[in-house]
């Protein structure tokens, strides 16, 4: 079954794109390996990461129906 969100590119050096299948609203957030909340965005198509640091993050993107957490790598 495909994904119905989807997240790219991964690595990541600039923009974060979340492209939904559903035209639905959704929140990003962004947080390092160690679970601290580094960023929120509602229903924004990219998200600028080129501020954080090379590393290991997490994203996780909420719908109504459906949560999704994806391991993600910032590499400038």
């Amino acid at each position: 079954m495909p994904e119905l969100i989807r997240l790219y590119p991964n690595p990541v050096s600039g923009n974060l794109f979340i492209e939904s299948k559903k035209e639905a609203k959704f929140t990003t957030s962004i947080y390092d390996i160690n679970g601290r909340l580094l960023i929120v965005a509602n229903s924004s198509p990219s998200i600028d990461l080129s501020e954080l640091k090379n590393g290991m993050y997490l994203v996780k993107v909420a719908t109504a129906e459906k949560e999704l957490t994806r391991k993600i790598t910032v590499a400038h």
